[in-house]
């Protein structure tokens, strides 16, 4: 695989999300972040699956930020994995009142729940059960493709 790019950040979200994602990515790089984000990073023509892979390997924090639509994101999933299996710092930002997933839920958060306008029409129980997100342990994660849950799905 050819060389990682360093960065600072690597921001997983999903996409139906992206006008709450790009304020802060601003934030983060108006403090000199390198911030790798799907959108400013991956330039016309190259590999996307590759690019992202070698991002999130040379990222130093994930940041993944949390809602329903993130947890529907099989992309999101994979990076998460990805990211999981390197041992990065993973940093889950909170959108909406989904819990987070197993794998991560005793991690420190952010809590932006209720102070950014997510869409979500999660509350109370529909949210407990609102849980298929799933890593399958064990499972070798592959960016641009359903490998990890599509195992899960399977199984």
């Amino acid at each position: 695989m050819p060389t990682t790019r360093q960065y600072d950040v690597f921001v997983s979200y999903s996409h139906k999300d992206k006008e709450l994602v790009q304020p802060l990515v601003q934030l983060l790089t108006v403090n000199a972040r390198r911030v790798f984000w799907d959108v400013n990073s991956l330039e016309p023509g190259h590999v996307w699956p590759q690019e992202i892979e070698k991002a999130i390997l040379g990222c130093k924090r994930f940041l993944l930020l949390w809602c329903c639509d993130t947890s529907d994101s099989e992309q999101v999933a994979n990076e998460l994995a990805l990211a999981e299996v390197h041992q990065k710092v993973i940093i889950p930002v909170l959108l909406c009142p989904l819990p987070p997933p197993p794998s991560i839920h005793d991690r420190q958060w952010i809590d932006l729940r209720g102070k950014v306008n997510h869409a979500c029409q999660l509350t109370g129980e529909l949210a407990e059960r609102h849980t298929s997100f799933a890593i399958p342990s064990g499972t070798k994660p592959s960016i641009g493709s359903t490998s990890v849950l599509g195992s899960a799905a399977a199984a």
